[in-house]
Order: structure tokens, then C-alpha cells, then sequence
């Protein structure tokens, strides 16, 4: 059983340096926004925009600071700088192969369930061997709430895969729960987000660490909805 890590919450203020959602939501592409954002709003939401997602068959050989979707064999890199970590989706049946390849920095793997083998038995074993682990969001609170008791504690940390703003509240109260040792399900079921804008720099970096960034089909739209609630608007 892991220890909590103590998140300090304090009341919400405008005047957080780097507020839990900064750098946070991955890109199709470098300059997915203006770097010289035009008013309060547009500034606050390219603060939000983090590293470039790109595929490795069109990723070049300076990867630094990128997410690379692992669409070659690892063979066929050749000399690259290493990104900050490969994706890879797999098959339960094919993880072992997955964890297997040998790749210039960690992988994180999005594994799809089967019958056997649920999201969390496969989060351990992919956490045991070091590597990271995708999360899709869409999945019962339950098996999320496994999933955090597995990942949590163990530092590797976790990229989420969600569908909309709403997936990326739902699931930042959920890491902050689990952190914290609170209630992961009724974080999923009704999020803090008074909670949420209530933590303190320090402790939205603890954060950070675990979550290393979040997939969304619309990452500019997504961001202007969580400005709407409140998240990042002390950047």
C-alpha cells in the first residue's frame, strides 16, 4: 500500500505561477497557437499547450522534448536524440512483446484490456518493468480507481487519452484524489473543482509528475473550456 502525498490546497488565486493544468495538453504539431498570443485568453491557453505529439516516420532525427507515437520498428530509428517518451498502443496479448523493444526513451503503452487480463493487471505489469502507461478515459470509475491504486505511488508516471474537457476534469480530480489518498471514485463521480483550483504551485508540480500529459482531439478547444471553469486562468 502506497503512502499519500500530501497536496497542499489553499483558496483559489488568480496569481499561481504555474497552476495545475500548465504544459499540460499535447499537440499535433509545434505552434499549434500563436507564440505571441493576442489578449489574456489566447496567452492563458497556449500555457496550456504542451509538448508536440508526432509520429516517429515523420519525427526526424531531433526528438527532444517530443511525444512520439511509435509507428516503426525500433530498428528503424536510427540516431535520434531521445524524445521525452514513445506511444505505443497494444493488445493485452502483445505487451510482453511491447515491453520487449528497446527504444532511446520510455515508452508509455496504451494497452486495450481482454477478458483476462483487466486495466489495472496490466497497468502493474507495466509499471513493474519500468515504463509508463496510457490511460483512456471512458472506462467505469471503478477500473480507473484500480488503475490509481497501481500507478499512483509509483512514479513512472501516466499519459491520459480523453474525449473532452469534461474526461480531463473528471480525471485531474481523480489524480489529486488518489494522490492525496482520498476517494478516487467519488473524485470520478463528482469533481472538487474548487479543489482543484485550490492547489498551490508546489503541489500542482507534484502533480505533473505523474500525469505527463493529456491527448485530446482539439487541444486549443479543450483548453478554452477549462479557462471557462477556472482552471489556468491564474497564468
Amino acid at each position: 500500500m502506497g503512502v499519500s502525498i500530501p497536496l497542499t490546497l489553499r483558496p483559489p488565486t488568480p496569481r499561481n505561477e504555474h497552476p495545475l493544468t500548465v504544459g499540460l495538453l499535447l499537440v499535433d504539431r509545434p505552434g499549434t497557437i500563436s507564440a505571441a498570443p493576442s489578449g489574456p485568453d489566447d496567452e492563458a491557453i497556449a500555457r496550456m499547450l504542451g509538448p508536440a505529439r508526432v509520429a516517429a516516420s515523420a519525427a526526424g532525427a531531433d526528438q527532444s522534448g517530443l511525444f512520439i507515437d511509435l509507428d516503426l520498428d525500433p530498428a528503424e530509428l536510427g540516431a535520434v536524440t531521445a524524445p521525452r517518451r514513445y506511444l505505443l498502443d497494444c493488445a493485452a496479448a502483445d505487451l510482453a512483446q511491447a515491453l520487449d523493444l528497446q527504444t532511446p526513451a520510455p515508452l508509455v503503452l496504451f494497452v486495450e484490456p481482454d477478458a483476462t487480463h483487466g486495466l489495472a493487471d496490466l497497468a502493474a505489469l507495466v509499471v513493474a518493468a519500468g515504463q509508463s502507461v496510457g490511460l483512456v478515459a471512458g472506462r467505469s470509475n471503478e477500473e480507473i480507481a484500480d488503475f490509481f491504486a497501481v500507478l499512483t505511488h509509483s512514479m513512472v508516471g501516466f499519459v491520459l487519452r480523453a474525449a473532452d474537457a469534461e474526461d480531463v476534469v473528471r480525471l485531474l480530480a481523480a489524480t489529486v484524489a488518489s494522490m492525496r489518498g482520498d476517494d478516487v471514485r467519488a473524485a470520478l463521480a463528482q469533481p472538487n473543482l474548487r479543489g482543484l483550483l485550490g492547489l498551490g504551485d508546489e503541489a500542482a508540480a507534484t502533480v505533473r509528475e505523474i500525469l505527463l500529459g493529456i491527448e485530446v482531439a482539439d487541444p486549443v478547444g479543450v483548453a478554452a473550456e477549462l479557462l471557462a471553469r477556472g482552471l489556468g486562468a491564474g497564468l
